[in-house]
């Protein structure tokens, strides 16, 4: 915005819709970075809001820490996938003129009955993408990293061993020497072994818990 440059197109759409994403299970912490995504769909396309979403998740892979300089950098496993089918849709103000045009071509003596309808049609498609992201959401199953780590081979091509690799590398701490765990990694009886395993398999030496 024009003398306001901390004030974004994105920035509005994550406190415009943060509710909306909250209201679906998104957790509140990630709530505004899903709204934005919500946002650039509705007024831009789904295209645009799938690539931010692809950062995020790439992010998430690469291994880096969550929050940077203040800034979320990527999302959890369930609110990707409560993304993926909100964002699934053609419905935005850019596919208006295309509904228009298309219909209107086919049958112009309806032009008015359908130009006072498609954004009813717009807003109920987006609706339908919502209440499908909420069904997902109750679907997610979290995976058992525990289960996974005791019946698998440590394998770094594996994308399960590595989401749980750095779910629990995110829960460690190195304090003097001494590495302290949080959540429910606090109670998982062989989790020093897990974390030696998670160190050698995935090779990676910037981890401050594999020093």
């Amino acid at each position: 915005m024009v003398g306001y440059p901390s004030i974004t197109f994105q920035w509005l759409c994550s406190y415009v819709f943060m509710p909306v994403a909250f209201v679906m299970g998104i957790p509140y912490e990630e709530s505004f970075t899903v709204a934005e995504l919500i946002g650039t769909k509705l007024f831009l396309n789904e295209f645009v809001a799938y690539q931010k979403l692809s950062a995020l998740k790439t992010n998430r892979l690469s291994g880096i820490d969550q929050i940077v300089g203040g800034q979320l950098q990527w999302l959890s496993v369930r609110s990707e996938i409560i993304s993926t089918y909100s964002l699934c849709g053609f419905a935005n103000f850019s596919s208006l003129g295309i509904m228009i045009g298309g219909l209107t071509s086919i049958c112009p003596s309806r032009r008015n009955d359908i130009s006072s309808m498609v954004l009813r049609a717009m807003l109920t498609a987006t609706t339908v993408s919502l209440i499908n992201a909420c069904i997902a959401g109750i679907l997610f199953v979290p995976l058992d990293c525990v289960n996974l780590f005791t019946t698998s081979v440590f394998n770094a091509t594996d994308v399960d061993i590595q989401t749980c690799c750095q779910d629990l590398f995110q829960k460690s701490t190195d304090i003097n020497g001494t590495i302290s765990f949080e959540e429910s990694w606090s109670t998982v009886t062989n989790v020093t072994v897990f974390l030696a395993k998670c160190c050698q398999c995935c090779n990676l030496s910037d981890v401050p818990v594999c020093f």
